[in-house]
């Protein structure tokens, strides 16, 4: 072997441990840089999530807070207008009332003027009393009583109480569905508001229409409206014209209101 070879063999068994060395040095400086790296994401990470818990608590309690603000306006306002409502139905029991028994007067008062039955009217205590003449021929479904009156059943014993299941109402209602229209003297009331006054002599075309309410407070209200010498009629008026006694004519023109003697 010659020099240059020996130096040659000499530098390879030289080179090699340190090459190796190099490589150990360089895999165990990645791994503890990798390391290194895994630890700084995972605490990046935990308090990401820390963060991220707290943003979710902090915005929960405060849509608690909206949420309870908001149901507390919601019961407070509901609870208002369901004292409003009450009040007022309070408020229109008693009138109301009233004005039912006067409509359930007027259309038992009508059905007896159809069938041609003979029958006192009067008011006694508040009440519209009825007395049918004794042999007057009622329907056998509306019984043999004699005596009727409206208002509050309680407390009344000489007349029984007309209501919307009285047999006498129940027929009266009966009645008055089947009739196939036609026109009608309407008599103007003694206490006739000047408007309503001045629709004597006129005749005119009423109409009334009733339109449910659905919902909390659940009503029917009946409209009414109408049309007299060519013009339209006020819609409180055409409710006090639909109201006034009326009674049946033979002629062929619309409604006519007719001063009361």
């Amino acid at each position: 072997m010659n020099t240059s070879s020996f130096r040659s063999t000499m530098n390879r068994a030289l080179t090699r441990p340190k090459s190796s060395c190099l490589r150990s040095r360089s895999s165990s400086r990645r791994i503890s840089e990798t390391s290194i790296a895994r630890s700084r994401t995972l605490d990046e990470v935990t308090r990401e999530i820390a963060a991220l818990r707290d943003k979710i608590e902090g915005r929960r309690d405060a849509y608690e807070k909206e949420y309870q603000r908001t149901s507390q306006i919601i019961e407070s306002r509901f609870d208002e207008e369901v004292r409003k409502v009450f009040k007022r139905l309070g408020d229109d029991l008693p009138e109301g009332l009233v004005q039912l028994d006067r409509d359930l007067a007027d259309l038992v008062e009508g059905y007896l003027a159809s069938r041609a039955i003979a029958y006192k009217r009067f008011d006694k205590a508040g009440r519209v009393v009825f007395e049918i003449t004794p042999g007057s021929q009622l329907a056998a479904e509306i019984g043999e009583g004699l005596r009727f009156a409206t208002g509050d059943a309680r407390g009344l014993t000489d007349a029984e109480p007309l209501n919307l299941a009285h047999p006498l109402v129940r027929a009266a209602i009966a009645d008055a569905r089947a009739w196939p229209g036609g026109s009608v003297e309407l008599l103007l009331p003694r206490d006739a508001t000047p408007e309503l006054a001045a629709m004597a002599g006129k005749v005119g075309v009423l109409a009334v229409t009733m339109v449910d309410y659905a919902g909390f407070e659940p009503v029917q209200r009946l409209f009414f409206g109408g049309v007299a010498a060519g013009a339209p009629i006020d819609l409180l008026v055409a409710a006090r014209i639909a109201r006034a006694e009326r009674r049946p004519i033979v002629r062929r023109s619309p409604s006519v209101l007719t001063r009361r003697i």
